[in-house]
């Protein structure tokens, strides 16, 4: 997996330092994980990676990604589109046209949208993964 380093201005490959993979391995064992993190130390790029790999594998998967404002979510479905764009030529396949806010598969039929914190944002709609970034700062996380 290939990912952006605005800091090194670079693309690099992605690195399964041990936190990460352990909180990978708890993503395919727990039904609720709530992670107290610190800044850049890469959850957000293993969350849009794991997200692209439900919708790109699994039939009808739907994730859900909730951040504070609409740029914040539209930053994590960035990065689902740079992981997809730099895969190898062999995993490519037709991804639904650009749309604001949301990465499609039609080989699939799975989805991946991203919503501001609102108070109706993701409301009567059904997920087979929510993902609520920085759950804190959300006015309305509870509901």
């Amino acid at each position: 997996m290939r990912l952006q380093n605005r800091a090194l201005t670079a693309t690099i490959n992605f690195e399964p330092w041990p936190h990460l993979a352990q909180l990978l391995d708890d993503f395919e064992s727990n039904r609720l994980i709530i992670i107290g993190k610190a800044r850049q130390i890469g959850v957000t790029w293993l969350i849009a990676g794991y997200s692209l790999w439900k919708a790109k594998f699994f039939q009808n998967a739907k994730v859900l990604i909730f951040s504070q404002t609409e740029e914040d979510a539209q930053g994590v479905i960035s990065k689902v589109s740079f992981i997809d764009d730099h895969l190898p030529d062999w995993m490519h396949e037709t991804r639904d046209p650009d749309a604001a806010g949301k990465v499609g598969f039609p080989a699939t039929a799975s989805e991946i949208k991203a919503f501001p914190s609102t108070m109706k944002a993701g409301r009567g709609t059904d997920a087979t993964i929510v993902v609520t970034d920085e759950a804190e700062y959300h006015e309305y996380v509870e509901r």
